[in-house]
């Protein structure tokens, strides 16, 4: 037990109540004390136990219900009948203990749960002398729409939160965050600009820097959605540093990739480069938890596959390369077959493009592209199938053979075609179909005479532009 903490106080007591009860029988005592455990529980964030604690409180004070030894013990006065303690009627005891497994269920995040035992919890704080009760899950049901509610009911939620004079000062600046990242998914820019930049001033008078820097996440999103790059990603880079600083290594793993991305795309790969070098070690570090081992090991997997197309666009081809392969390995173990067909696609655009001149390094290029296809095509992928299958057609055009190219330029084609158009077009590209047929008109007349000159262009590689978000 923690010396001097009051909640640990609590629970012990309670657990010698509980434990007294029993050795009496008192199954009403029991159930009182045992509730009085499981708030103290779920006030100290041990939630598994605080529900395992209010489950069988509920199943004790059901239990005591249809003996109906209640109704006797509460005209008489409801106390313990061996200490005299002072107990809660049942009906309220219920009413209680419900509210507190709704609560537990929320903080566990069983979001479907907690709306079942939110809406069954409705008719046990109605009426006279309840209105803690319904306060108390009022707030459940808020955090439960905050979580799964349509956007319009977790912002009310939310504006209820952050309006309430009892909410502590953090509880609310997590709210307005929570607010600010709503306005942003829901693309009200500027209204998400207006929130985070009143939440990072609050925030820095405050001396909060996780909040701060989650409110600078918020920020630099809707910047680089208004298209201002070099504000969004200046505002992102203090995010991630803010993240690692305060140990918040989930978060940091979050916002590097697409940082990073957005930094390659404007030109800044040695900025892209840093940023991904800054969060590789708080992937390891997520990975030598063994509660965030896979967390960790599927970001060190990601980050070393966006380094591998950095360090490429460096023209590093050794440590483009070992990040690609680094990759590869980590998928493999953790038969993710999917993220090691990203990593293979983008060793083998390393390959065709920077050592091709090499058989041996085109044999293999080619073989990459067609593990990559074979993974891609069982996982459902087919338009990353089909642009594999694209990215092997233009490195044999490049070789000179013709006819084994314009098979693979035609089957490419053939699977675009057969793409909703949502789903072409995905960045190799600016015009996959079009790239193709390009490409196949060439290689026909190239065919009836191989000294034609060939347009720049031609067979042009995708490179790393393929899109692996899901």
């Amino acid at each position: 037990m923690d010396e001097g903490n009051p909640l640990e106080e609590v629970l012990d007591d309670a657990r010698q109540r509980v434990a007294a009860a029993r050795e009496q029988g008192d199954a009403y005592s029991v159930a009182w004390h045992s509730a009085r455990a499981a708030y103290a529980l779920l006030q100290l964030e041990h939630n598994d136990a605080a529900l395992i604690e209010f489950d069988e409180a509920i199943r004790i004070v059901e239990a005591v219900r249809e003996d109906g030894q209640h109704e006797v013990r509460e005209a008489l006065g409801t106390s313990n009948l061996y200490s005299g303690e002072a107990l809660p009627r049942l009906v309220d005891l219920y009413a209680w203990t419900s509210v507190g497994r709704a609560a537990a269920l929320a903080r566990l995040e069983k979001w479907v749960e907690a709306q079942a035992a939110v809406d069954a919890c409705r008719p046990l704080v109605k009426g006279w002398g309840r209105r803690h009760l319904r306060t108390s899950l009022n707030e459940v049901a808020d955090e439960v729409t905050r979580a799964v509610g349509s956007t319009q009911d977790a912002l009310a939620a939310l504006e209820r939160v952050i309006a309430n004079p009892g909410v502590t000062a953090d509880d609310r600046l997590q709210a307005r965050y929570e607010r600010a990242a709503l306005l942003l998914d829901v693309e009200r820019i500027d209204e998400a600009k207006a929130e985070s930049l009143l939440l990072i001033r609050d925030c820095d008078l405050a001396d909060d820097t996780w909040t701060l820097s989650a409110a600078r996440q918020v920020l630099g999103a809707a910047l680089l959605a208004s298209d201002d790059i070099s504000a969004g990603t200046a505002t992102l880079r203090l995010a991630l540093q803010g993240f690692l600083d305060t140990g918040d290594l989930s978060a940091a793993v979050g916002v590097a990739p697409g940082l990073a991305w957005t930094l390659s795309e404007a030109g800044d790969h040695h900025g892209a480069a840093g940023v991904l070098n800054d969060a590789l070690p708080a992937a390891r570090g997520l990975a030598a938890d063994s509660d965030t081992y896979a967390q960790g090991r599927i970001a060190e997997c990601d980050l070393l596959t966006a380094m591998g197309s950095v360090r490429d666009a460096l023209a590093d081809v050794a440590g483009a390369l070992l990040a690609f392969e680094g990759a590869v390995t980590i998928a493999t173990s953790l038969k993710d077959n999917v993220r090691a067909a990203d990593a293979r696609h983008g060793e083998a655009v390393v390959r065709a493009t920077r050592l091709a001149q090499d058989h041996d390094q085109a044999v293999d290029a080619l073989a990459l592209l067609d593990a990559a296809r074979a993974d891609y095509e069982q996982a459902g992928l087919t338009e990353r199938a089909a642009g594999c299958q694209h990215e092997c057609a233009a490195l044999l055009a490049r070789l000179k053979s013709y006819d084994a190219a314009l098979a693979r330029y035609t089957a490419a084609r053939s699977a675009y075609l057969e793409l909703p158009p949502v789903l072409r077009d995905s960045g190799s590209w600016p015009d996959e179909v079009a790239d193709c047929e390009a490409n196949i008109m060439l290689l026909d007349r190239l065919r009836e005479d191989s000294n034609i000159a060939i347009d720049t262009g031609a067979f042009a590689s995708g490179g790393h532009r393929m899109r692996h978000a899901e």
